[in-house]
């Protein structure tokens, strides 16, 4: 379930960008962003814009509101939307693409904070609702996550995206994270 929350996310991301951009080529992918070898430069995220997960939490507040809500399950995903320069041609030129990037998700989600089947038709099978609250970090919080990412800091913005999912959609936990078997 949070890897079709993702892909949703990531999916209406890309038709955005690229509508506003004028850009084909361009793709909004998922990833963790770690390297796995310190060496390794990244190279297969230059110029896209990623969807990574840096945490995932039940909101335990909703789910004792009423009893409309046991049946219920309420998680929070904390998801950072990072654009990352491409390497070829002009860095200045490549960087504020980059910023651009972010600022059209930010503008974006500003205007489509909430996400419900009505509006995005995917959701359908996923969660009732995705609502997408930007989170202000201080530079310490932000160097931290991009530390334990292993990276180097990169435009992005990160996002609290509330998720209501029906319950009988999740029958295991296992499902819960996108695991089938």
């Amino acid at each position: 379930m949070v890897d079709q929350v993702l892909t949703t996310i990531a999916d209406k991301l890309r038709n955005v960008i690229g509508r506003l951009t004028d850009i084909d080529t361009d793709e909004v992918v998922i990833d963790g962003l770690t390297k796995v070898d310190p060496e390794e430069d990244m190279e297969f995220v230059q110029g896209k814009t990623c969807v990574t997960l840096v945490n995932l939490e039940e909101e335990k507040v909703m789910q004792g509101k009423s009893h409309a809500y046991n049946n219920k399950l309420f998680l929070n995903l904390s998801v950072m939307i990072s654009a990352r320069p491409a390497k070829d041609g002009s860095r200045e030129d490549n960087y504020l693409l980059a910023v651009k990037k972010i600022a059209y998700v930010m503008g974006y989600l500003r205007n489509e904070s909430v996400w419900t089947v009505q509006n995005t038709p995917e959701l359908g099978s996923i969660a009732d609702k995705l609502i997408f609250e930007m989170q202000n970090l201080d530079f310490k919080q932000i160097t931290d996550i991009w530390s334990r990412l292993g990276n180097e800091i990169q435009p992005a913005v990160l996002y609290k995206v509330k998720v209501v999912n029906v319950a009988e959609f999740v029958d295991s936990p296992r499902s819960i994270l996108g695991f089938n078997g």
